[in-house]
């Protein structure tokens, strides 16, 4: 396990640092950090995410946890989920930003609260060491139930959002899971949107699913250039972080982001 636990997440190349037995003791573990009956889990579209699944959520069952199984979504779809269904806490299979090959896990506690080094990770890390691949102790093993919130995640961004201008916007999902939020809300919206890359991909085909990374926004650039748009905007692997460019088609700082 060294090396994976990070500062505010799990992440290794699959199956070499992180494998399938690995994923049933952090389930395991994280069950028992978080004494929960009720724990919701998506993933990412990445090859390694059905069979991380399935062995974390063998290992939060066999600690007597029920998992809400959330489908294919982004990060912020997970949080949205802990809260409004009222979980215990939440885990997103993914490696957010890195390349294909790699995979992970981002955790939450109850109120969507984050998880990190110094919140429990740490401890997370401590009692997965203690966990054997074998049989479970617990006898209270739970059912999987499927929950599709993607229309009620709609619903509650919309409500954060004042009046939407008539805008014509180039919206960069760089193959990851953006666009599972993004495209009921389009249809919501009146928006001229020019698409870049929204078909989910693990393997990322086209650029990393990195913003941060000036060759990773030289399509966006060009895009808002070339068709005039009002602005761009280009997401990482699991949509839990954002880069905007303005309408010369030039990043803009996210300091600057933060203040508007």
């Amino acid at each position: 396990m060294a090396g994976i636990f990070k500062a505010y997440d799990i992440r290794g190349v699959f199956p070499d640092e992180l494998d399938t037995a690995l994923a049933y003791r952090i389930g395991r573990a994280t069950a028992r950090f978080l004494g929960s009956p009720t724990i919701a889990v998506g993933r990412d579209a990445r090859s390694s995410s059905p069979q991380l699944f399935d062995a974390l959520v063998r290992g939060l069952g066999d600690e007597g946890s029920e998992v809400v199984d959330l489908g294919l979504v982004c990060t912020p779809m997970v949080y949205y989920a802990v809260e409004h269904l009222g979980a215990g806490g939440g885990i997103m299979i993914t490696a957010s930003h890195n390349p294909g090959r790699y995979n992970g896990f981002k955790i939450c506690r109850e109120h969507a609260i984050p998880i990190g080094e110094a919140t429990g990770l740490r401890e997370i890390e401590r009692l997965a060491g203690e966990v054997a691949h074998a049989a479970a102790q617990s006898a209270q093993r739970r059912d999987v139930r499927r929950a599709d919130l993607r229309e009620a995640y709609v619903e509650h961004v919309l409500r954060l959002a004042r009046r939407v201008p008539e805008l014509r916007v180039a919206i960069d999902c760089g193959n990851g899971m953006a666009s599972i939020g993004l495209e009921p809300l389009l249809k919501r919206l009146r928006l001229e949107v020019l698409r870049l890359y929204f078909e989910p991909d693990g393997t990322f085909p086209n650029h990393e699913a990195n913003p941060l990374e000036p060759e990773n926004l030289r399509d966006l650039c060009e895009a808002v250039r070339r068709t005039g748009a009002d602005f761009g905007v280009a997401f990482d692997g699991d949509a839990d972080r954002a880069i905007f460019v303005d309408e010369r088609g030039e990043p803009v700082a996210s300091d600057l982001v933060t203040a508007l």
